[in-house]
């Protein structure tokens, strides 16, 4: 059964091989340690300012998808 729900600082290792896949599917082949990723999604996710959000599709132990957002002002009214 799959579980949607917010993301948390322990799926942070989850979410990395999700972007991880992504970056290589549009042909992004720079690969950057684990630590140095996982460091990245902590402090956007999770940090003191963080700068955006995210919902986690969980099936067992598997996050299968994510969603994130960001909340953006508009430029113009």
């Amino acid at each position: 059964m799959v579980a949607i729900m917010p993301a948390t600082p322990t799926h942070v290792p989850l979410i990395l091989r999700l972007l991880q896949e992504m970056d290589t599917y549009y042909g992004d082949i720079r690969i950057d340690s684990d630590e140095s990723g996982s460091a990245q999604v902590s402090e956007h996710l999770f940090g003191g300012t963080p700068s955006s959000q995210a919902i986690v599709a969980i099936d067992g132990n598997d996050v299968i998808g994510l969603a994130s957002f960001s909340f953006v002002w508009p430029a113009q009214p």
